[in-house]
């Protein structure tokens, strides 16, 4: 997606999108600068959350490597 100035930043189509949603349903008192607050704040969230699972997935795989035997489950 572009702008005048170049390409738009997900945070800021995020709060656009927000400040649509939230109009539909009657909020009218938040400013764009308010949605772009958080959106940012919903972004930093879901990217702790993505190394959380990350590092869980990750862990998990090592257990099941340590806990299976080379040749196989089947034994």
């Amino acid at each position: 997606m572009f702008s005048a100035g170049g390409f738009v930043s997900i945070q800021s189509i995020g709060a656009t999108i927000s400040e649509r949603e939230l109009a539909a349903r009657g909020v009218q008192s938040l400013r764009h600068s308010d949605c772009m607050e958080i959106v940012e704040n919903l972004l930093v969230r879901l990217r702790a959350l993505d190394q959380e699972l990350a590092a869980r997935n990750k862990s998990q795989a090592k257990l099941e490597r340590e806990t299976i035997p080379a040749w196989g489950p089947e034994g």
